[in-house]
């Protein structure tokens, strides 16, 4: 399955003034409010991929969270995904037992994607006829294919307030 992203090119128009005061923004200020647009605009995916996320124990659903990651070059991205540092314990596991503990980022992509079906020889539970596997919940392509028209709404208001202050900001000075 190929992977998917959300790309947008985000065009402010009507606001000459505003183009001429980008040229003269910083750098700094420029990286500024396209993380914060790339931000605001992944907010939406996230609340709904956590609406989507299946429930057994709730652990995966606290794990869902969004990084924003900006680059030398001037590009962000926004990750959503399960973030490590939730744990929560395994359906039916007691408090007690050490071996119940989950980690949502170790198996979201299985929830995700899904399982193929495979021989685990190993496995007492399995030896005899192999993992059935199971189809994938795709719950973050959904959130995202649901929002992808308000996501790019909210990044390219976003982008012009967040440029309209800084352009206020350096024409004050």
């Amino acid at each position: 399955m190929p992977k998917e992203f959300l790309v947008t090119d985000i065009k402010i128009d009507g606001l000459k003034e505003l183009a001429r005061f980008i040229d003269q923004l910083p750098k700094k200020s420029l990286k500024k409010a396209l993380k914060s647009a790339v931000s605001a605009g992944s907010t939406p995916i996230k609340r709904t991929a956590k609406t989507l996320v299946p429930k057994l124990t709730g652990t995966l659903k606290k794990a869902i969270a969004r990084k924003v990651k900006t680059y030398p070059n001037g590009n962000a991205i926004a990750i959503i995904g399960a973030d490590r540092g939730v744990t929560g314990m395994a359906h039916g596991a007691s408090r007690a037992r050490s071996t119940g503990l989950h980690i949502p980022a170790n198996y979201v992509h299985l929830v995700e994607l899904g399982v193929a079906p495979h021989p685990q020889p190993k496995n007492p539970w399995f030896k005899k006829d192999g993992h059935s596997g199971f189809k994938g919940k795709h719950f973050l392509e959904r959130a995202m294919k649901q929002n992808e028209g308000k996501t790019k709404k909210i990044m390219e208001d976003k982008m012009q307030e967040v440029l309209l202050k800084e352009a206020a900001k350096l024409a004050s000075k």
